[in-house]
């Protein structure tokens, strides 16, 4: 369904488009920055992905940092404890058989953007 994510695979993509709209039909959540790119596989990852609530900064920051090392593009980007986060995620059998998954992570922007 959201295979054109697989787009951000190839590093000049990735770099012309490196933000993303994200609004729903109750509510405008602005403009988001990549941070992340990741193929990933579920039968043995290295964190769980969807994580949504932490006990603490530290564990929040352990898996930013686990991110950010399986990200196939890096970025310099800071991730702090109060940032929202965007997970986009499909499949992708193309590395990891049925159990692969490829993900982008993004930072909601804290300022106004506009695209040019």
């Amino acid at each position: 369904m959201f295979n054109t994510l697989l787009l951000y695979k190839d590093f000049e993509y990735f770099s012309v488009n490196r933000y993303i709209q994200f609004d729903t039909i109750h509510e405008q959540h602005g403009f988001w920055k990549i941070f992340a790119v990741i193929e990933l596989n579920t039968s043995n990852a290295p964190f769980y992905y969807q994580q949504i609530q932490f006990n603490d900064e530290t564990e929040f920051s352990e898996l930013i940092e686990k991110v950010k090392e399986k990200s196939l593009h890096e970025t310099d980007i800071d991730i702090t404890f109060q940032d929202r986060i965007l997970t986009l995620s499909t499949c992708d059998r193309s590395r990891y058989g049925r159990d692969g998954r490829f993900i982008i992570l993004a930072v909601r922007m804290q300022t106004d953007f506009t695209y040019s």
